[in-house]
């Protein structure tokens, strides 16, 4: 089923998309498999990778939904101390900038 070679770039932009107000993004894994043409497998391995860079946190998941933070430090410059806005957003950060599992 991968016919299409895709990136953590498509990910970012299906999410960017589906962004409304300070929430998380509902990111179905099914539905958004079948448009990008790639095996869910596929999908979540691209999540995996842009969780485990801190681009997007992982809030959990139900019947293959997932709970998608984006972290609001991907839309700043360098330098910029994200924390501030990632306190308002409830991006899934600690008071030292790093995530809160890594405590």
């Amino acid at each position: 089923m991968d016919t299409s070679p895709r990136t953590t770039m498509d990910v970012l932009d299906i999410v960017s998309g589906q962004l409304k107000d300070a929430g998380p993004v509902l990111f179905e894994f099914a539905r958004w498999a079948a448009e990008l043409r790639v095996t869910i497998t596929r999908l979540r391995e691209l999540v995996a990778w842009l969780v485990e860079h801190e681009f997007l946190a992982l809030e959990g998941g139900v019947n293959g939904i997932a709970r998608l933070w984006v972290n609001p430090s991907v839309a700043f410059a360098p330098q910029t101390d994200p924390r501030i806005v990632a306190a308002r957003y409830r991006f899934p950060l600690h008071h030292n900038g790093r995530r809160r599992h890594d405590r």
